[in-house]
């Protein structure tokens, strides 16, 4: 995780904001913490922010990853990091960065549109990229893409071609 974060930060990291860069910088240092702290047997002796900030990162790891697969939610989170639902609703909403739901949902859209944005998967209608990340139902991806960027998913596309890129985050 450590190492994906670093290589994020390097590959992305002239494109974010300073408050961006500030946490990214904290998450490296409390991850790279953890690595030492996890090798010297010493984890438990972390601050309880740190731990929570690395499980925070191990969640989010865990969603990235498994994002095509529709069953995932805040239930197959908490089961496969041994956490209650409670606990990790109480991790995210520490955050401020919304529900486990609305992160696996916001994460799942981004990654529609850009693949609606890239030309190679024009043979792929528009449904077929919303369930290529876990958005089964058409009306429903339909639906929260347009909530979410302000434009439907087709007509995103259609833009794109264009270079107008339509759709700004809300």
């Amino acid at each position: 995780m450590l190492a994906d974060l670093m290589t994020s930060i390097r590959t992305h990291g002239a494109d974010c904001d300073l408050s961006a860069l500030e946490r990214m910088g904290r998450m490296t240092a409390d991850l790279a913490g953890a690595v030492v702290a996890r090798q010297l047997d010493a984890y438990r002796h972390l601050p309880v922010q740190t731990r929570q900030d690395v499980m925070r990162a191990r969640i989010l790891s865990f969603i990235d990853v498994n994002l095509a697969d529709p069953q995932l939610g805040p239930a197959t989170v908490a089961g496969f990091h041994h956490l209650s639902l409670r606990a990790v609703h109480a991790l995210f909403r520490q955050q401020d960065v919304g529900t486990v739901a609305a992160v696996i949902r916001r994460r799942r859209l981004e990654r529609c549109r850009e693949d609606l944005a890239d030309p190679r998967l024009d043979a792929l209608p528009v449904a077929a990229i919303g369930a290529r990340w876990g958005m089964g139902r058409p009306q429903g991806f339909s639906r929260a893409f347009r909530i979410m960027f302000g434009v439907a998913p087709s007509a995103y596309r259609r833009a794109a071609r264009t270079g107008k890129h339509p759709g700004t985050e809300r």
